[in-house]
């Protein structure tokens, strides 16, 4: 594991050393991006799905979308202007909470960088949700299948299967009345032939 780890980051950071890149007018624009430690997550590939991936959510209260760059930056987006609420820093122990941090000077504290933290949390499709601010600090909610332990699988299996033979009962018992009413009632009844 710890041998792909480090095929991992020596790639990214080949990727991350070439700093000026052709765009799109054919022209070189110079990045400057500095080499991010991959820290993917407790398994090789658990998180590495999200590299320099986006997702923005709009808050309609404050006007404004907030922005999260895995292994990338976070920018807050407020009347047509970009601003970099956080440089990525990591994940925290159990990577449940991706942070971001060295953001802009904080409005309230302007000796005090802003920063991001996102929690992620299991579910069906990826999206980032519920983003406020609060004490110098970008909040959001990363819901993402990737975030989903083996005991929240085994869980939602669980459930599903209780489901499924719960459903399996309703069926049988709307049969069996049917079945009665068929022969209590033959007349509502017009089988197709």
């Amino acid at each position: 594991m710890v041998q792909v780890h480090l095929v991992l980051q020596n790639h990214f950071r080949q990727k991350t050393d070439k700093e000026k890149v052709l765009d799109q007018s054919g022209s070189l624009r110079n990045y400057n991006r500095a080499p991010v430690p991959l820290d993917v997550g407790t398994q090789t590939t658990m998180f590495s799905s999200l590299r320099l991936k986006c997702w923005s959510q709009y808050n309609t209260d404050s006007r404004t979308s907030t922005e999260v760059c895995f292994y990338g930056n976070a920018t807050l987006n407020a009347h047509g202007l970009k601003t970099v609420v956080g440089k990525w820093a990591g994940w925290n122990e159990d990577y449940s909470v991706a942070s971001w941090t060295d953001g802009k000077p904080c409005v309230e504290e302007p000796n005090t960088p802003c920063s991001t933290s996102v929690s992620m949390e299991c579910g069906m499709y990826e999206k980032l949700e519920d983003s406020r601010y609060q004490d110098c600090e970008y909040l959001a909610t990363m819901i993402t299948p990737l975030a989903c332990t083996t005991e929240a699988k085994e869980q939602a299996e669980a459930e599903l299967a209780l489901l499924e033979a719960a459903e399996a009962l309703v069926i049988e018992q709307i049969r069996a009345e049917e079945e009665e009413l068929r022969r209590s009632h033959p007349h509502l009844f017009h089988d197709e032939l």
